[in-house]
């Protein structure tokens, strides 16, 4: 585990993690990094806080974990068993890539400006 405190730019943390690790007990707008690991294809371990307003967020695409022992056992899990974790990060990077892409986003204003 490795704490920084603030960096400058956080992608060269996700690009040498293994497991983003979130316990979340409040989150207000903190769900952004968990969006960011989804982005790098990282195995997430996150609180029900941590996933609030993600709409993918499910067990098949992270951990949610409220319970201590359930949460450190999730992130074991993530070192233990490399193709579930695998394949819950492919699954959390598909989703992301497939609903918050600026072209899915943006295509709400493509269609609104097509009507003018």
């Amino acid at each position: 585990v490795d704490v920084t405190g603030f960096v400058d730019n956080i992608l060269p943390c996700f690009h040498k993690a293994d497991t983003f690790v979130a316990p979340f007990r409040l989150a207000r707008g903190v769900q952004n990094k968990v969006l960011q690991a989804a982005a790098c294809r990282l195995p997430i371990v996150t609180t029900a806080m941590g996933a609030e307003g993600i709409a993918f967020a499910s067990p098949s695409s992270m951990w949610i974990e409220n319970n201590e022992d359930e949460f450190a056992q999730a992130c074991i899990d993530t070192i233990e068993n490399k193709t579930e974790a695998s394949s819950k990060a492919t699954s959390a990077y598909e989703a992301i890539r497939a609903e918050y892409s600026w072209e899915q986003q943006l295509k709400p204003l493509e269609v609104t400006l097509g009507s003018l």
